[in-house]
Parts: structure tokens; sequence; C-alpha cells
């Protein structure tokens, strides 16, 4: 979910799905960073350095279909992790344009 608009999430929905995987969080943002989306699972999935564009993000919006199934089909075989967040639902939530926004809007961004 977004909690605060920024240039680099324009034209994404308040509420989307994205893949994420996290072995490793930051779950505090230090002095001068905001936060721009959150998760259930993740209290910080993007972030942005103040009046900068300098961004954090925590999900994966590089990830295709494809390249997502791969991984969970491996994940299971390791039990890594042992929960799983919507695995059988990847074909209804996935949506390709929000990944390549991200990315546009990121390469639009001039300081």
């Amino acid at each position: 979910e977004l909690s605060e608009s920024s240039a680099i999430t324009a034209g994404i929905p308040p509420t989307f799905y994205s893949f994420s995987s996290h072995f490793d969080e930051v779950s505090q943002l230090p002095p001068g960073m905001k936060r721009l989306a959150f998760s259930e699972g993740c209290t910080i999935q993007a972030c942005q350095l103040e009046n900068l564009p300098v961004f954090g993000i925590q999900f994966h919006p590089e990830r295709t279909l494809d390249s997502a199934k791969q991984a969970l089909e491996e994940r299971k075989k390791l039990g890594i992790p042992r929960v799983l967040l919507n695995p059988d639902r990847s074909e209804e939530l996935y949506n390709p344009q929000l990944g390549t926004l991200l990315f546009k809007n990121f390469l639009n961004i001039r300081n």
C-alpha cells in the first residue's frame, strides 16, 4: 500500500500486489527518509530520501511472472520461506504494467 505520494510511484494504485521475498529488510528509517509504501509483511516496502531522488524498494518490480514462478518453485523445494502469501494467485494478481511504470517513473525523475 502506498503511504505517501512520490514521483517514483506516480500512476501506481494506492493498493497493489508485488513479488516480495524478505530475509533481511529495513525495518526502521533513519532521519531524513520517508516511507512511501508498506505491506502486511513489511513495514517499509519503499522509501525516499526527503526532497532528493534517492529511493529504496524492498519488493521486486523487475520480476516477471515466469521468473517469480521459478523462484517460488525453488523455494518450495527448499522449504524457504515457511510462510508464502498468495503463492497460488500469481496469475491473478500479477500486473506487469506496475513494474514498467515504476521504472519509467524512475528514469523520468530529474533533480
